[in-house]
């Protein structure tokens, strides 16, 4: 979280830089959210067989993130990965190896249960 007073003080002294936190790749940003999708299907296909969440906001905002959103940020994310990796441009301060290997191996039963 940015507070106003940090936002005065790299106004005012441009030769400071903010932290590292404050800029995130886009490419390291797409596949966190792919991961935290690929965790919400992983949930909704739980509750397939036990419904451990209370009826609500919760529960729908898990399962839509889950059954929909979740395929298409992952293909999208590792289309993308292969895309770089086939120009040889990725590189390993883009995003970390287990986030990539992660969302790989979700991507398997994801294309798995959709096309099956």
């Amino acid at each position: 979280m940015v507070f106003y007073a940090e936002l005065l003080i790299f106004e005012y002294n441009r030769s400071i830089t903010p932290p590292s936190c404050y800029h995130m790749n886009r490419f390291s940003f797409w596949h966190k959210l792919a991961f935290i999708a690929n965790c919400c299907w992983l949930i909704a296909w739980a509750m397939k067989y036990k419904a451990f969440l209370p009826d609500g906001h919760i529960r729908s905002t898990v399962l839509v993130t889950g059954l929909v959103l979740a395929y298409g940020l992952n293909v999208l994310a590792n289309a993308w990965t292969l895309v770089l990796f086939l120009r040889g441009r990725l590189q390993a301060s883009e995003a970390p190896r287990w986030l990539l290997v992660l969302n790989f191996l979700f991507l398997l039963p994801q294309f798995y249960l959709f096309f099956i």
